[in-house]
């Protein structure tokens, strides 16, 4: 019998048109984290990362239900224009993961390539977000929060979490 710390990791195959896979993703998680768009607190500091892909569908439908979310965050990804298939990278500290919430919520376009500049579609730190309209000429949109934000629950609309 296997455990789950057998595990490495798994293959999944991709829906067409999705050119970002998994490991890219977390390629690009890295640059994001470490590079310069984003003032993250605690560069250092341990933290738990879920990468995951969903519908853009389910995930919209989910986060209008969510009542902790940041209201100018919530409306710029319900009306920003999505790809079927979205990659969803969250962080949060240990602490918050505990109960079910996540500092930071990113939105990666799953039918972007390894080799764009901002292949993201939304990305936030607590003063922050960058908004990537890749629909209308692909700007970088920068909005700045009136107050720090803070954590929301995490999805698992199609994720269960193992205790």
């Amino acid at each position: 019998m296997y455990k789950l710390d057998d595990v490495d990791g798994f293959v999944v195959p991709l829906f067409e048109k999705m050119y970002l896979s998994a490991e890219n993703v977390l390629k690009l998680y890295q640059r994001i984290f470490h590079g310069k768009l984003l003032n993250l607190p605690g560069k250092n500091e341990k933290c738990v990362i879920r990468v995951y892909m969903t519908s853009s569908r389910s995930y919209k439908r989910k986060i209008r239900e969510s009542t902790l979310i940041n209201r100018l965050i919530l409306l710029a990804q319900l009306e920003l224009p999505m790809p079927q298939f979205i990659w969803i990278v969250e962080i949060s500290s240990p602490s918050n993961y505990d109960k079910k919430m996540t500092d930071y919520r990113w939105i990666i376009d799953a039918t972007a390539n390894q080799y764009e500049i901002y292949p993201f579609l939304f990305i936030h730190d607590h003063k922050k977000m960058y908004i990537n309209d890749r629909a209308f000429k692909r700007q970088l949109f920068r909005i700045s929060f009136d107050t720090q934000v803070q954590p929301c629950e995490l999805y698992e609309n199609n994720l269960r979490r193992y205790e």
